[in-house]
């Protein structure tokens, strides 16, 4: 893997999204995995923001420690927890359906 020559290269870099050549498939996919755990148990913003109170604060404490476990023990198998958090921010992030008055 070379780095990008020109602006227009740099432009379209993505370290984040990169699929490298040495790191493909189920392997690659782990490595997504951690990474997601990582930005849910140690969010720079939890240290900078108050937390949030009430059933939202209970909420994100609790995905925030299984997280932080799921890291600490590396079972990253059948990561309902991300599958459910990423439905729901899909729901909150639909477009409220019109109104026909």
């Amino acid at each position: 893997m070379r780095e990008p020559q020109t602006v227009e290269e740099w432009a379209a870099f993505h370290p984040k999204v990169q699929v490298l050549p040495w790191l493909q498939g189920a392997a690659h996919a782990r490595v997504q995995r951690i990474r997601d755990y990582i930005r849910i148990g140690y969010s720079s913003r939890q240290m900078v923001v108050a937390p949030p109170r009430g059933l939202k604060g209970v909420m994100q404490r609790a995905l925030r420690r299984l997280a932080r476990w799921r890291l600490r023990t590396l079972s990253l198998q059948a990561p309902v927890d991300l599958w459910a958090l990423r439905t729901w921010r899909a729901i909150r992030r639909a477009p409220a359906p019109a109104v026909i008055n």
